[in-house]
């Protein structure tokens, strides 16, 4: 048995975001696809099936990008903080650009540092020198 065959904490950390992302975006998808006509009766900005389409879209890649890295390959490792960094890009501008009510608004600085902070991790946790090893079986 390898001494390296058991995940290290960080990476189990990271792999569960990667996770609850893909899962989060699942259950935005269904729940827009429940109620899509009713959005689409209001003349919601922008289009619901815009916003459908994409949640399935990311659900897709996080999910993907999550069975990538629970399998060590090692494209996974350099994908999963670009990823959380185009979704956060994604996510912000949809805030900036389609969001009016003044509370709502303010939330992006929390959303900010949020999203630094998940990827800032993710690129710490796969890439120090410890996990090395375990990416290397």
């Amino acid at each position: 048995m390898n001494v390296y065959s058991k995940r290290p904490f960080p990476v189990t950390l990271t792999l569960w975001w990667v996770f609850l992302f893909g899962a989060w975006n699942v259950g935005r998808a269904a729940a827009l696809s429940r109620d899509i006509q009713l959005f689409l009766d209001w003349g919601v900005r922008p289009d619901p099936r815009l916003r459908l389409m994409l949640a399935l879209v990311w659900a897709i890649l996080f999910l993907g990008v999550w069975l990538a890295l629970r399998g060590r390959r090692p494209l996974a490792r350099a994908a999963v903080p670009v990823l959380f960094l185009l979704y956060a890009v994604h996510e912000l501008s949809f805030l900036l650009l389609f969001v009016q009510s003044a509370p709502a608004r303010q939330s992006g600085a929390v959303n900010t540092l949020f999203y630094i902070a998940v990827i800032l991790f993710s690129g710490w946790s796969l890439n120090r020198t410890a996990v090395q090893p375990y990416f290397n079986v």
